[in-house]
């Protein structure tokens, strides 16, 4: 890695262990460090009563925004209980490039609107690069399939999670 790209903020996406991931968000935002966990609205019962909970929407996972040096520092310095997911590919710690992963956490919040499916569920390979470029969607870049008969915006982060737009009219929806 050459000096320029080491001191360049980037998202790694890390697991943590034992489903502890709110417990490192905290430690993280202690030490003002920007990260991400995808999460969802769930009815669940408490002390025999319902109850609206926030919770991970995938356990055991973490995204966060630092430099290399930083990263490695967390790594070393904080007892936090992480370690990276590798990408296959080049067998380096995963990194999700800034605007991929901006659109993701987009869709994620927008919860009744997308859906996070499982990535190996999808076939991605058929599908083209796209834009979307009006409706509550707008904005969002990623790759245009059809799923369950209907065009759909999905932003994948490889071999991680996959969020998916709701239903899209193809007038919405430019090439890139």
């Amino acid at each position: 890695m050459n000096e320029e790209t080491e001191n360049i903020r980037q998202w790694y996406v890390l697991r943590v262990t034992y489903c502890r991931e709110l417990l490192v968000k905290n430690s993280l935002d202690a030490l003002q460090v920007e990260n991400y966990i995808p999460m969802q609205w769930q009815q669940k019962e408490v002390g025999g009563r319902k109850r609206r909970l926030r919770v991970p929407l995938v356990h055991n996972l973490i995204f966060v925004c630092v430099t290399a040096p930083q990263m490695r520092r967390l790594k070393n310095d904080v007892s936090l209980p992480i370690c990276y997911i590798m990408d296959r590919a080049t067998k380096a710690p995963a990194v999700v490039p800034d605007r991929q992963m901006h659109d993701f956490m987009t869709l994620v919040e927008m919860q009744g609107k997308a859906e996070i499916v499982d990535p190996a569920l999808l076939d991605l390979r058929g599908g083209e690069e796209v834009r979307v470029v009006d409706g509550p969607f707008k904005g969002i870049s990623g790759i245009c399939i059809r799923w369950k008969g209907r065009s759909r915006v999905v932003v994948e982060i490889k071999d991680i999670a996959a969020a998916m737009t709701a239903c899209i009219p193809l007038k919405y929806i430019e090439r890139i």
